[in-house]
């Protein structure tokens, strides 16, 4: 189930979409992480909406 295919990354077509990775990181082990999940978040956020998204 990992974030990618043969066609691509899952976020093909999402235009507003980004990929991340935490090295080290499950999506058990991913509450361990919050500090650097948040700062992501407000990237994420905070980011210019791209041209035509």
């Amino acid at each position: 189930m990992g974030g990618c295919s043969r066609r691509g990354p899952r976020t093909a077509g999402l235009p507003r979409s980004r990929l991340a990775v935490l090295p080290g990181t499950t999506h058990i082990t991913l509450i361990d992480r919050t500090d650097r999940l948040l700062e992501m978040i407000g990237e994420f956020l905070d980011a210019p909406v791209p041209e035509g998204g």
